[in-house]
């Protein structure tokens, strides 16, 4: 039988579209700008372990009017790699600076952070991000440039410090100005968490929820970090006694059907029914979870706690 395609127009007007644009003629060599094909040179030199040259040439690169800026991150980058960190920070420095909307400017901040967690310098790089931090306010790699300052703070055991960095993020920007703000407040949620400052944290794990948007077309704008932020509140809740407003988030959970926490969410939310008086919420609650996700990790729990209720069939 001859099989005919469902789009026989389709397909005769994109074979009559290619035709035209010239589909069959050979494509034209590639070629690099003046500015590629000398960076290429230096790359070149690069490969070969010809550091010294490499370096002066992306300098060189990096000087003329107007620079060549991927010349002045790779001056940079291979001045760390070659141990001359005290150059290589000034070149970093210099680089971020200049090119804060590059997006390269985030992964510099990073490799000048290492420089100084590697040498065991936190205060200078503190310093030096701070600083860098206030420069590049409201551009791009601002965010990247607070977070890697927040880093060496954390690393220096400066949790103060740590806490007012990040909430420069998360006071000062949202999750559409920064790519970074989920990454800060949950940072922010660890620490108030690990300072006992429940009602801190549980703020903020309030404030994140509360950004979740839904999209027709993404499925959703869902935090990575929202399927833990509700578990922690519901778990938080239930700490505090407030067993009606812990089975909301713990409910919530539960729903989402890809979530790796559902059956923790459905769990504990049985154990909130059971806490305020609810034994037949519970039962049914635990009768899903077994029913539902009989390989999950809370189903020996779930059977302990059904025999337990004495919750029956």
């Amino acid at each position: 039988m001859i099989r005919r395609s469902p789009f026989p127009a389709v397909i005769a007007l994109v074979t009559s579209l290619s035709v035209g644009c010239g589909s069959r003629q050979p494509n034209a060599p590639f070629q690099p700008t003046p500015e590629e094909a000398e960076w290429d040179t230096h790359h070149r030199s690069e490969l070969a372990g010809d550091v010294p040259s490499a370096v002066a040439g992306y300098g060189s690169m990096c000087r003329q009017t107007p620079p060549y800026v991927r010349a002045c991150y790779d001056e940079a980058r291979l001045l760390f790699e070659s141990g001359d960190a005290r150059t290589g920070r000034e070149r970093a420095a210099t680089f971020i600076a200049s090119h804060a909307d590059d997006a390269l400017a985030p992964t510099m901040a990073k490799e000048l952070a290492d420089s100084y967690a590697n040498a065991d310098e936190p205060v200078a790089g503190i310093e030096a991000l701070g600083k860098l931090a206030d420069e590049t306010k409201g551009r791009d790699a601002a965010d990247s440039i607070i977070m890697e300052k927040a880093r060496l703070e954390h690393g220096a055991g400066r949790v103060d410090d740590e806490i007012a960095t990040l909430a420069r993020i998360v006071d000062g920007m949202d999750r559409w100005s920064s790519q970074l703000w989920d990454d800060a407040i949950w940072r922010l949620i660890e620490l108030r968490g690990e300072r006992g400052e429940k009602d801190e944290e549980r703020k903020l794990l309030q404030r994140l929820l509360s950004t979740e948007e839904s999209s027709w077309i993404l499925g959703s704008y869902t935090s990575p970090y929202n399927d833990e932020a509700l578990l922690r509140l519901g778990r938080l809740e239930l700490e505090r006694g407030a067993f009606d407003a812990a089975t909301a988030p713990l409910l919530e959970l539960a729903s989402r059907d890809t979530s790796r926490l559902k059956d923790d969410g459905l769990y504990l939310a049985a154990e909130a029914r059971v806490a305020a008086g609810k034994r037949n919420d519970a039962c049914r609650l635990l009768a899903r979870l077994l029913k539902d996700m009989p390989d999950a990790n809370r189903t020996r729990d779930a059977r302990a706690l059904r025999k337990r209720l004495g919750c029956g069939d």
